[in-house]
């Protein structure tokens, strides 16, 4: 029998491919069938292992926060890509309305200490990042002489790095909350659960000083929360809360009609019985009252009209 010479080279090719396949199939652990599925799982496998080695997680990496116990001051630093030689680092803080920002790649200073600093990503600004234990941190920052400007040039013009801080790896920051002024479990469950956006978010201005100042230009110190009581709700108790002004964190803002100064207000009333009562708004905004009680959704108590005259506000949303 004769073949011409195109199929024969074809005859050949298939003959070819069928013993490799068939190679493949008795080296494969395990796999009574070859195939298209085997191939790319055990493809797959291969470059799955390749890639969780290429991405561990290093010695340091992580995320370490300073506890500043404050709403307005916050500090972390994210460590990632680490070795026992180098590692990069990110620092990130606020400090009021004003942020910073430091990043770059340290080198280990010495095999004695674990160590890390970097002179040259940060232009003028020497960063170096000290481990008190695995879990532990601080970092010191050094302006270097000779430069246009220093470690106070990457952060906002009222702001501050939190250097020689300690900070904790996957730490939190312990913010006041209303249990600190003797306020139930139960009762602050509840209003996280009637106002999520107002409590606990207005907890953390609990227990500061804001300075205010009268027409006669007198300044005066009040505190940012106060209990209320209702004469209208027999057996009322709650408590209001005022921001300091957010863009320098000690003076209230007053007249909660002007635009500025971002100060924030929430105010609550309970009766004991399972009923609330919520006022919220923030300045230069209108105000929301809201309450679980039916026989209240349109009327306020005496208590909120007082707040609201003291503040200024006259524009209120009632919500149904």
């Amino acid at each position: 029998m004769k073949f011409a010479r195109g199929s024969l080279l074809l005859l050949t090719g298939i003959i070819f491919i069928g013993a490799c396949i068939a190679v493949a199939a008795f080296y494969i652990p395990h796999s009574k069938v070859i195939g298209t599925n085997t191939v790319v799982e055990h493809q797959s496998a291969t470059l799955s292992a390749i890639q969780a080695e290429t991405h561990a997680a290093g010695p340091y990496d992580g995320t370490y926060v300073y506890d500043s116990g404050s709403p307005f001051t916050g500090s972390e630093v994210d460590i990632s890509s680490s070795t026992e030689t180098q590692l990069d680092y990110h620092i990130n803080t606020v400090h009021l309305a004003h942020t910073g920002d430091l990043e770059g790649v340290a080198h280990r200073i010495a095999s004695t200490t674990i160590a890390y600093t970097d002179k040259t990503s940060n232009e003028g600004c020497a960063v170096t990042i000290s481990f008190i234990n695995k879990a532990q941190i601080i970092y010191a920052l050094e302006s270097i002489p000779g430069s246009d400007y220093g470690c106070e040039g990457y952060h906002g013009a009222h702001g501050e790095f939190l250097d020689g801080e300690v900070h904790v790896k996957n730490g939190l920051v312990t913010l006041p909350s209303l249990t600190d002024r003797g306020v139930s479990d139960s009762d602050r469950k509840a209003l996280a659960q009637l106002a999520p956006d107002i409590f606990p978010n207005i907890e953390s201005y609990i227990g500061l000083d804001i300075s205010t100042t009268d027409q006669n230009s007198d300044e005066n110190v009040m505190q940012s929360d106060s209990p209320l009581t209702s004469t209208d709700i027999p057996g009322s108790h709650g408590f209001a809360i005022q921001s300091p002004n957010i863009y320098n964190g000690s003076f209230g803002c007053g007249d909660f009609t002007e635009t500025g100064g971002f100060c924030s207000y929430g105010a609550y009333l309970t009766d004991g019985h399972g009923h609330y009562w919520i006022l919220s708004g923030a300045n230069g905004e209108q105000f929301t009252y809201m309450t679980n009680n039916l026989n209240w959704k349109a009327k306020i108590p005496a208590a909120f009209k007082e707040q609201l005259k003291k503040l200024g506000v006259t524009n209120v949303k009632f919500e149904k």
